[in-house]
């Protein structure tokens, strides 16, 4: 890959959510950014876990509740994976497969959130090199593989 640090090709200043904001200020936030995930943070900027547009639809559908009347802590991810700026984009890919997760938020040397990184941007990254190809190829197959207790 072209790009050796994450820093390079993640996108920065995201869009992100607190898990007291409501499910509809989530979804909104995802409608107006063009993205189907968020970063959960603390008052600090500290991610804390990941909320998707599936998790929010799931969670108002399992309550019988309106996005409006769940908050994101409701449907967040019980345990966040995040990344370095500085890290290599191999690593990056790695985590990404070991931890079964399409997107990661990039914290700085403090922990606070600096950035978001996808597949899709490795992806993207790759372009026609055949061992970039390679990398994102087999992340996208271990992110996909089933976990026990997971439906395909």
């Amino acid at each position: 890959m072209k790009a050796r640090r994450i820093a390079e090709l993640m996108t920065s200043e995201p869009a992100c959510v607190t898990a007291a904001d409501s499910g509809e200020t989530a979804a909104r936030r995802m409608a107006e950014h063009d993205c189907g995930a968020l970063p959960v943070v603390t008052p600090q900027g500290e991610p804390i876990a990941m909320v998707t547009d599936r998790d929010l639809c799931m969670t108002a559908y399992r309550h019988e509740r309106s996005l409006g009347e769940i908050e994101v802590r409701d449907a967040m991810s019980q345990v966040v994976f995040a990344c370095g700026a500085d890290d290599a984009v191999e690593e990056v890919a790695n985590l990404m497969r070991t931890s079964q997760v399409r997107r990661l938020p990039v914290v700085d040397g403090e922990g606070r959130l600096c950035g978001v990184v996808s597949l899709a941007d490795l992806a993207l990254e790759a372009g026609d090199d055949p061992a970039a190809q390679a990398i994102v190829g087999r992340t996208l197959g271990d992110v996909c593989r089933p976990t026990s207790g997971r439906s395909a």
